[in-house]
């Protein structure tokens, strides 16, 4: 089946409206724990939590419709394609998630600034310093996806391969696979072409810490993430079978 605008469409508003009540209840909860550390210039610890509610959003909510057997077969019996189910995940991995979290900044420190000068006394951020704080971490926000955009490709993958408790299992599982691989590809380049091998790469010989050059590791991280993204949509279709 191909792809299909106005399906893929309808596809999108289904899946909101079939999630909205717990999205609102879930960025309520971000509104109000962003809102707490902008509100009181405190906006590298909301920077992290930012981060942390990217990881609770894409470890436990993106695939939850894949989760239980009636709702899995409510959305493979759809009559749109693998194609249009894997964009639609997709896009609200994505593009709706960080959208609602960046909106939840400004929203939550507003609404906490009154509360917390009321339970404080203490002065609080300016409605000024609040939309820089917004801005500035969204920036951050940015540049933390561009650094670690593997990651986050990995745990979308891992979404859909584990589906219940994936923000649990696979972090574990990619923490055990990147030491391991750490240590397979030192040794195979010594193993190879002995330490003038490890040049290759750019890893030092000098310590037992390496290091590998940046052209080679975009490289790398951008193959990973492209494999990551099919192997997603390969998993996604093997849900048919």
């Amino acid at each position: 089946m191909e792809f299909n605008f106005l399906r893929f469409w309808n596809l999108l508003k289904r899946d909101f409206l079939l999630g909205y009540k717990k999205d609102i209840i879930v960025f309520a909860i971000f509104a109000f724990v962003n809102g707490i550390f902008f509100a009181q210039k405190f906006s590298y610890l909301g920077n992290m939590f930012i981060a942390i509610e990217m990881y609770v959003l894409l470890g436990f909510r993106i695939f939850m419709e894949y989760h239980k057997k009636l709702s899995r077969s409510n959305i493979l019996l759809l009559p749109v394609s693998n194609l249009e189910r894997y964009l639609s995940v997709f896009m609200r991995a994505f593009i709706y998630y960080p959208i609602m979290i960046i909106i939840t900044i400004p929203i939550g420190a507003i609404i906490m600034k009154p509360i917390l000068y009321l339970l404080t006394s203490d002065q609080t951020s300016s409605i000024t310093d609040i939309l820089f704080f917004a801005k500035d971490s969204i920036v951050r926000g940015l540049n933390t996806f561009s650094t670690y955009y593997v990651f986050i490709f990995a745990l979308f993958f891992g979404s859909i391969f584990y589906k219940k408790l994936a923000g649990l299992k696979f972090p574990l599982l990619m923490n055990v696979i990147m030491t391991f691989s750490a240590i397979v590809l030192k040794w195979l380049f010594i193993a190879f072409f002995g330490e003038w091998g490890l040049f290759i790469i750019g890893i030092s010989v000098d310590s037992t810490d390496f290091i590998i050059n940046d052209a080679f590791i975009h490289t790398t991280l951008i193959v990973v993430s492209l494999i990551l993204l099919f192997l997603a949509y390969l998993r996604l279709t093997e849900e048919q079978a």
